[in-house]
């Protein structure tokens, strides 16, 4: 059984990945916009650079649902998954919130798979939807 002692460690440590997520954005973005920024203009390579925009949107939004999860928590509650549906209805990236609902139980139309294949399988398997 864990201790409210336990339940802080855990709760600082993802605030602590939440920031993790987040400044990985910002390197992102800043990366992207030193190769843009010595990209040639009429390279069709360019639109390729928006994936930059999409990580870092990625990064910031999970940052953004970590946090929430902690802000539940600390608040003493169990998190509410339609609350947690919501949190995830705000993020940018459709195919995110896809994967996030599709991860909560909920049906999707089309689940795009992630690059770690074996992640999303211990995933699975620990949430019971192997």
């Amino acid at each position: 059984m864990s201790t409210s002692s336990d339940l802080r460690d855990v709760a600082h440590l993802l605030v602590a990945i939440a920031s993790e997520c987040s400044a990985i954005g910002g390197e992102i973005s800043q990366l992207g916009d030193l190769i843009s920024e010595s990209a040639a203009v009429a390279d069709p390579g360019l639109i390729r650079l928006q994936s930059f925009d999409r990580i870092t949107q990625n990064a910031h939004a999970q940052a953004g649902l970590i946090a929430h999860i902690v802000r539940v928590l600390l608040a003493g509650q169990a998190p509410d998954t339609n609350d947690l549906i919501r949190a995830i209805e705000n993020m940018p990236l459709p195919e995110v919130r896809a994967r996030l609902k599709h991860a909560l139980g909920r049906r999707v139309e089309h689940v795009e798979a992630t690059e770690d294949e074996i992640w999303t399988a211990s995933l699975h398997a620990t949430a019971g939807h192997a």
